[in-house]
């Protein structure tokens, strides 16, 4: 008799196994709500880190362009573009940039790049040829597919008046400064603002050429 009373004070009751389970139960459901809350703080953190990134990419494509244009008119199917040239249809910006190039023997490539916005693309159409006969094809990358808008100013320093800004390029001006203003599809707008390195209008203006 001593041993079957030492083996059921050795058991659980039908009331301990309950409150067991429900001791587990509140556990397990705390447990989920936090890892769920986790899981999705960290989605929407990714998204974020993520969005940022591809809109770093915009900026740092647009910087390296702007600042390396240079005063080189172009020739396009027989009509005469001015280095810098905004708003023409999908293009919010055509532009003659010198590019760094340690295969050439200046050290330089010039190029014609247009950036464009079409829908919710941004892209960067490049040129090699610099006057060409409009049949050209240029290479052309889609930067970003959740652009909603882009506005430019451009910046010119006068002396004793310092900067002025105008919304629209005039045929043939030469800017000191642009900034981009972009909206996401998102809402959300970013503003930065780069100079025009207008020293590299020097590079080897007798062999590159000038359109006229």
């Amino acid at each position: 008799m001593a041993k079957q009373h030492d083996a059921r004070q050795l058991g659980f009751t039908l009331l301990e196994v309950l409150v067991s389970i429900a001791i587990f139960s509140v556990i397990a459901i705390v447990s989920y709500t936090t890892l769920d809350t986790y899981i999705d703080h960290r989605e929407r953190l990714t998204q974020h880190y993520g969005k940022l990134e591809r809109l770093q990419r915009v900026f740092v494509l647009l910087e390296r362009d702007m600042q390396f244009i240079i005063d080189r008119n172009v020739r396009s199917g027989g009509d005469i573009e001015p280095a810098v040239k905004d708003g023409d249809g999908d293009a919010f910006i055509s532009m003659t940039v010198a590019e760094p190039d340690i295969n050439t023997a200046q050290g330089v490539a010039l190029r014609r790049i247009e950036w464009r916005l079409k829908g919710k693309e941004m892209i960067r159409a490049s040129w090699d040829v610099l006057d060409q006969d409009g049949n050209v094809e240029p290479l052309e990358f889609i930067i970003s597919d959740e652009i909603e808008d882009i506005e430019l100013t451009y910046f010119f320093y006068k002396p004793n008046q310092g900067l002025e800004s105008e919304s629209s390029l005039d045929k043939g001006a030469f800017p000191d400064g642009i900034e981009v203003n972009l909206t996401l599809a998102s809402g959300e707008t970013y503003r930065r603002l780069f100079g025009v390195a207008r020293g590299a209008n020097s590079i080897n203006q007798n062999s590159s050429g000038r359109a006229n």
